[in-house]
């Protein structure tokens, strides 16, 4: 077994409360509100350009071929990696997101590593849409406990 496997040592967590003032409390609530609607805004902006890509003829004929094609064929293949580059061309991707965040990032005077881990939750959000089994992508509430925890780890 390898020096510092996991299953040779013992592992803990020592879980603390987060021990602030007031004032820092206000200040993150108010950052990760920030942070929340740029999550929104970003999704909206990319479901919008979402909804632009479905009503293409080529891609629609692209996912109707994919759609004919044999499970787990060579054809299905190579049409899923049509699709995977079309879905770049058409800036679906975490680097065209990371672009995209950008002038929210300036907006709301948010720190351009936060802005980029916002973008980040965003394409994964919708990588599990195009390459899982995911339904649509979803917003987020501006007190949901799911934002706190997303962004939470960014702060560190």
């Amino acid at each position: 077994m390898a020096f510092g496997s996991k299953n040779s040592t013992p592992s803990f967590v020592l879980t603390l409360p987060l021990d602030i003032s007031l004032n820092e409390q206000d200040y993150l609530y108010k950052e990760f509100k920030k942070c929340g609607t740029i999550y929104n805004q970003l999704v909206s902006v990319t479901t919008k350009m979402w909804h632009q890509l479905r009503k293409m003829r080529k891609y629609r004929e692209l996912m109707a071929a994919i759609a004919k094609a044999v499970p787990d064929s060579d054809e299905q293949k190579v049409l899923f990696k049509q699709r995977e580059k079309m879905l770049k061309e058409y800036r679906f991707s975490e680097d065209a997101f990371h672009k995209l965040v950008v002038p929210y990032a300036r907006h709301y005077a948010i720190n351009s590593h936060i802005a980029q881990a916002v973008a980040s939750d965003v394409w994964k959000a919708w990588n599990t849409f195009f390459f899982s089994k995911g339904k649509e992508v979803h917003y987020i509430s501006a007190g949901s406990s799911q934002m706190w925890s997303e962004i939470l780890p960014h702060y560190s």
